[in-house]
């Protein structure tokens, strides 16, 4: 425009559709070619005008159900809306969309920076995403405030202290006797807990575990597509160990004449909530490790302890196995090859 180039956004995809931006880049080049308009300041101005009125929580509000409709687990779909919340960004929620600059996001970012890194890394993600949508909207325009650029890491002090890293792990040598004070507590959380070790299950999968799930005749657990974190559904084989329990709570739940969906279910009859195996573990003084770590004593145990193929042991952990020779195989003799792992594991953890 007037002999010198510019770049204009149109605004990010999906909340743009590439369509809409068609449309968008051709009434721009119709204002530049034929009407000697800048689109850029139009823009600006209608952004000016559009966001007198709206503040950067009015947007969020706006914008979290179009982030979060696509999100299986309510839990995920619950973080991204506190993290979003007057606690973490109490100064960016009352400012006005337009007038946010780097150090206002930077304001909100440094309490979380170098003490909850994570935390902070998936903040600064999400709010970029919603300037992103604020932009797509007309709302504002110029550089995206909290997109990680120099200067946002200089008023930051640089990247995010990564803290903690990896669920942590027990021991698996510790499991046994873990598994032992487990079955000497009474309660729905610790039977919970001894079925996801013993199935290697995530948290989300072991608590919202369903009768109409388990096959008696075939023995095994089968984690329907929707719950599953890859989006397929997940067979687990079964162990004695792991029927007996199930038939223990399925015989105490009839003889209280309870009728659930939910094996694993708190007083009220409700599904149990993903964090009773930290409140049991603070309970228990055992909070060196967590139960998503269990997973990881399970791999650690066999890495150690058998000649087990890789691929069969990450497909007992739900993993994606991405050889086309491998993935045959599983279709025919890997569940039960699978059940030889899963017996192996529970016979182990049932050792002292």
């Amino acid at each position: 425009f007037a002999g010198k180039r510019h770049e204009m956004g149109l605004g990010p995809y999906p909340v743009l559709s590439l369509a809409e931006a068609r449309e968008k880049a051709t009434e721009a080049e119709r204002q530049v070619r034929l009407s000697g308009i800048n689109p850029l300041e139009v823009k600006r101005s209608q952004a000016s005008r559009l966001a007198l009125e709206k503040t950067f929580g009015e947007i969020v509000d706006e914008a979290l159900p179009i982030f979060t409709q696509g999100f299986r687990n309510p839990v995920h779909r619950q973080q991204y809306h506190s993290t979003l919340s007057a606690t973490y960004i109490p100064h960016l929620r009352s400012k006005k969309i337009s007038q946010i600059e780097p150090a206002d996001v930077a304001k909100d970012l440094a309490p979380l920076w170098n003490t909850r890194g994570e935390t902070a890394r998936r903040l600064r993600g999400r709010l970029e995403k919603v300037f992103d949508y604020a932009e797509g909207k007309g709302l504002r325009s110029g550089a995206n405030p909290a997109r990680l650029s120099p200067a946002l890491k200089a008023l930051l002090g640089g990247e995010a202290k990564k803290l903690g890293g990896h669920h942590s792990a027990m021991p698996y040598a510790n499991v046994p006797a873990f598994i032992n004070r487990l079955k000497e507590r009474k309660g729905t959380a610790a039977a919970a807990y001894r079925f996801l070790i013993l199935t290697a299950a995530r948290v989300n999968e072991a608590t919202g575990a369903r009768w109409a799930e388990i096959n008696w005749t075939d023995e095994t657990w089968t984690v329907v597509a929707e719950r599953y974190k890859t989006n397929k559904a997940h067979t687990v084989p079964l162990s004695p160990q792991a029927l007996d329990l199930l038939k223990s709570i399925k015989k105490q739940q009839e003889q209280l004449g309870l009728i659930t969906e939910y094996i694993f279910t708190n007083d009220k009859g409700q599904k149990l909530s993903n964090g009773a195996f930290a409140a049991l573990q603070k309970r228990m003084k055992e909070t060196d490790f967590t139960a998503h770590g269990m997973r990881s004593s399970f791999r650690d145990f066999f890495a150690d302890r058998s000649d087990y193929a890789d691929y069969l042991l990450e497909e007992c952990l739900g993993h994606e196995i991405r050889s086309k020779v491998e993935r045959a195989y599983r279709r025919g003799k890997a569940l039960e090859k699978r059940r030889d792992i899963m017996t192996d594991w529970a016979n182990y953890c049932h050792s002292q």
